[in-house]
C-alpha cells in the first residue's frame, strides 16, 4: 500500500504503477518488497516498503530554456531525439486553423544541407488536446547503413505565417545522427526478462516505454503507449505519453491537457495514484506559463466533483 502526501488513506500499490516523489509505502507482511525502475536506469531496483516519506530514483532538472514564445510558431513534440531508425509520426504544436509543411533535411559529412522529403497535410492534422499529428503513409527510413557521417533535422513551418520550428534554440531541436541502439533495446528487454515479464504484454510494454523515455528514445515510446490506449495499464500509459512529450519549453497548455487525458483515464478506473500525478501535472505550471485557455482549463477540472475529489486547489 502507499499514502500520499497530505493524504491519511491508503491506495493499493499495483504491477505498474508510476510512484510520485515522496510517497510511503506500507505492508502488513514483514517479507514483502517491490522493484523500482528509475527512468534513465538500465537496471531495477529491489525495495521494501518503509515507514516515513521515500524517494525512490533521484530528480532530474533541466536548465533548457524555449526559443521564442510566439504561439505561431510550430514547437516540434516528436521525434526531438538524436538517434532515430524510422519516421512514423510527426507532433508538433501550432495555431489549430493553419496550413503546416514538414519538412526532413539531410546532411552530409561536410554540413552540406539537403532536402530529402517534405509533407504538406491534406487533412487536419488538429487533435483536441492541442496538438498536430502527421502519420506518413509509409514510415520513411533514414538512410544511416548507406551513407556514413550523415545526419537528419526536422523542421516544421507554418505555411500561413512563414513561422519556422527552426526559430528555436539548436539545443531544443535536436539533429538525428544515429539508428536506434541496438543493445539499448537488449538491455530494455533484459529488464523485463529478468521479471518473467512477456515483451508483448500489456505490462511489458508499458515498463519498456518507461525505459525507453528514461533514455530519451522518446518517439519509439509514444507509438508502444498508443498502443495501451484500451489496456488496464491506459492511466499510466498516458501518463507515459506526456512525460514522452514533455521538454523544456513544450507549451504548457499542452501538457495540462495531456495529464487532464490521464486524469479522466484514471478516475474512470479509480486508480488513486495515477490520479494524483494526473492532478499534480495539471496545476504545476505557473499561471504565468499558461494562456487564458490553459487558466480556464485548470478551473474546469476544479469545478467537476469527479476530478475535485482527486484535485485539491493550489
Amino acid at each position: 500500500m502507499v499514502k500520499l502526501p497530505g493524504d491519511t488513506k491508503s491506495i493499493k500499490l499495483y504491477q505498474g504503477a508510476l510512484l510520485p516523489d515522496q510517497i510511503e509505502t506500507i505492508t502488513k507482511s514483514t517479507n514483502a518488497q517491490y522493484w523500482v525502475l528509475c527512468l534513465g536506469s538500465d537496471k531495477s531496483q529491489t525495495v521494501q516498503p518503509q515507514e516515513g516519506l521515500h524517494q525512490h530514483c533521484p530528480k532530474k532538472e533541466s536548465r533548457k530554456m524555449r526559443g521564442g514564445d510566439s504561439e505561431n510558431t510550430p514547437f516540434i513534440l516528436l521525434p526531438n531525439q538524436s538517434s532515430l531508425e524510422k519516421l512514423e509520426r510527426v507532433l508538433w504544436s501550432g495555431p489549430k486553423d493553419s496550413e503546416y509543411s514538414i519538412m526532413l533535411f539531410q546532411y552530409d559529412a561536410e554540413g552540406f544541407e539537403e532536402l530529402v522529403m517534405e509533407w504538406v497535410p491534406e487533412a487536419d492534422t488538429y487533435q483536441e488536446s492541442g496538438i498536430h499529428e502527421f502519420v506518413p503513409e509509409s514510415p520513411f527510413l533514414l538512410a544511416f547503413a548507406e551513407k556514413k557521417g550523415v545526419s537528419y533535422k526536422l523542421e516544421v513551418e507554418n505555411i500561413d505565417t512563414s513561422q519556422n520550428s527552426s526559430t528555436f534554440d539548436e539545443i531544443l531541436i535536436k539533429p538525428i545522427t544515429q539508428p536506434l541502439s541496438h543493445t539499448l533495446m537488449g538491455k530494455g528487454y533484459q529488464l523485463l526478462d529478468e521479471q518473467s515479464i512477456k515483451r508483448d504484454s500489456s505490462l511489458g510494454k508499458l515498463i519498456f516505454a518507461a525505459y525507453l523515455v528514461g533514455k530519451e528514445q522518446r518517439a519509439e515510446a509514444y507509438s508502444l503507449l498508443s498502443e495501451l490506449q484500451n489496456s488496464r495499464y491506459r492511466a499510466q500509459a498516458q501518463l507515459l505519453k506526456t512525460k514522452a512529450l514533455y521538454q523544456p519549453g513544450a507549451p504548457a497548455d499542452i501538457i495540462i491537457k495531456q495529464y487532464g487525458k490521464a486524469l479522466e483515464f484514471a478516475v474512470a478506473d479509480s486508480d488513486g495514484l495515477s490520479s494524483f500525478i494526473a492532478c499534480r501535472g495539471i496545476f504545476s505550471p505557473s499561471p504565468l506559463m499558461l494562456s487564458s485557455e490553459g487558466i480556464e482549463y485548470q478551473k474546469h477540472i476544479l469545478h467537476k466533483p469527479e476530478f475535485a475529489r482527486y484535485c485539491r486547489k493550489p
